[in-house]
């Protein structure tokens, strides 16, 4: 049965951890007033259990800190419709809806030059019918969907701008509406990206960006 002392034990190390990652945040920040949204869930010694449990939940979930921790979803490279190009290097971008918290969702650029930015190569657009879809000359696609032609011209520009240049000779451009989807308009704004430099061959990231 715990006592006093394992509760007092157990809550400096909760702090020690807790507020190792609250301060990292507050560095990073820019911004004065989401800076004074994190001190507030700092954990001080004569904080009860439950003010500790509620500052925890306030950083983790509130804030939307988990996020840059543990990401639930399965984020992969695509096998590409040449089977034997699986290999081929590319970001893979997740993006949350800002509209429903809970609806997420992923663009993969196919031979990415590996230039790892805390900037999202694309950023906030549009959900929608358009589907948008760029081949590279080895027969590799960049597609997503947006609300409009334009919009999703201009998603197709912004990733255009991160491809190895020699896959973007020859490379073709087709937008158009499907009958076969039917998506909501849903803004969305990206969250994270990962960079598989060896395609789906490795489950692995080389590495991991929040934006």
């Amino acid at each position: 049965m715990s006592n006093r002392y394992d509760w007092s034990k157990f809550q400096k190390l909760i702090r020690r951890v807790h507020n190792l990652y609250v301060n990292s945040d507050i560095k990073k920040e820019t911004k004065k007033t989401k800076k004074s949204l994190l001190e507030y869930a700092l954990i001080d010694t004569k904080d009860t259990a439950f003010l500790v449990i509620t500052k925890q939940i306030y950083y983790w979930f509130t804030l939307g800190y988990i996020q840059n921790r543990i990401n639930a979803l399965a984020v992969v490279p695509e096998w590409w419709a040449v089977r034997k190009g699986a290999d081929r290097p590319q970001l893979v971008i997740l993006f949350k809806s800002e509209g429903n918290k809970s609806n997420y969702y992923t663009l993969h650029i196919p031979h990415y030059d590996g230039r790892k930015s805390s900037t999202c190569p694309i950023s906030t657009y549009t959900k929608g019918n358009y589907r948008g879809c760029l081949t590279l000359r080895d027969n590799s696609k960049f597609i997503c969907y947006a609300s409009s032609e334009r919009e999703a011209e201009s998603v197709i520009n912004d990733a255009k701008k991160h491809i190895i240049e020699k896959f973007l000779l020859g490379s073709t451009i087709t937008i158009g509406t499907t009958q076969k989807k039917n998506f909501k308009t849903d803004k969305v704004k990206p969250v994270s990206g990962k960079f598989f430099s060896s395609g789906s061959l490795k489950s692995n990231p080389d590495w991991i960006v929040y934006y």
